[in-house]
């Protein structure tokens, strides 16, 4: 055997037949996927852990697997697997199969329908505060990370792929383009940031424009980025920079 898997969340692994994907997978590229059909498809993502990699705690791990929402991308379990001979680490989740359709160009259909887009912005938001009040972070908030799943009314926005990583100068959560801009990479990143991310990206799918009229990159510039005189407000209704800015700021919400 090439492989001995070292840890597992939930042992779910074991009801199913994993031995010939582990087996096969090339340990010389960093990400690999597949999926299966047991009772049910599902996701099998594999991707090498790096040496400057470090994982969130076991914890934090198992309340991912705990989620029950029907808006965010069940996870069944995760697990670590070793390379026999070079002791090479792999990170190995057990998902839902997403027969994933596409988010920008359903919220682009959307924007026909000022209503609907609400709506839309709304159960994202909802998502997010169904993780935050459970404290559980995604980490990494971005266009790809978003599907759409058909519901009685048309679509609704389904939450995908988290980032199981600590933030360091090595390894960044969350995307660039809708990380929270005043977040400096050296410190823990909490719900505040997150907020601030998803700021940029509810701001982005009302506008199709990123939120600020420079986009400094260097690290020790990021804090001016809320700035008021920095960020387009033009292109926002009174009521949508309101939800902005209250995400911005950390402020509670009123459903």
């Amino acid at each position: 055997m090439t492989y001995y898997i070292k840890n597992s969340i939930t042992e779910f692994h074991q009801k199913l037949n994993l031995d010939a994907i582990f087996s096969q997978f090339d340990w010389s590229k960093n990400l690999y996927s597949k999926y299966v059909v047991n009772s049910n498809p599902y996701f099998i993502k594999i991707e090498i852990i790096r040496d400057q990699q470090e994982l969130v705690d076991d914890y934090l791990l198992k309340k991912v697997c705990q989620i029950e929402h029907r808006l965010v991308l069940k996870y069944y379990d995760i697990l670590i697997i070793d390379q026999t001979i070079t002791g090479k680490k792999a990170l190995v989740s057990i998902c839902d199969y997403i027969y994933n359709l596409n988010f920008l160009e359903y919220v682009t259909h959307l924007h026909g329908n000022k209503t609907a887009l609400t709506c839309f912005i709304d159960e994202i938001i909802n998502i997010f505060d169904y993780l935050h009040d459970r404290s559980i972070l995604h980490q990494d908030i971005n266009l790809d990370n978003f599907g759409i799943v058909p519901t009685e009314n048309g679509f609704s926005p389904i939450l995908l792929d988290f980032n199981f990583y600590k933030s360091n100068v090595e390894h960044l959560v969350a995307t660039p383009e809708f990380l929270d801009p005043t977040y400096d990479y050296l410190t823990p990143y909490t719900i505040h940031n997150e907020k601030r991310g998803l700021a940029v990206l509810i701001y982005f799918l009302l506008t199709f424009d990123l939120p600020f009229f420079n986009r400094l990159t260097q690290k020790d510039q990021r804090g001016s980025h809320f700035r008021n005189d920095l960020l387009k407000t033009n292109l926002l209704n009174d009521n949508e920079l309101e939800l902005i800015m209250k995400l911005v700021n950390n402020e509670q919400l009123q459903n």
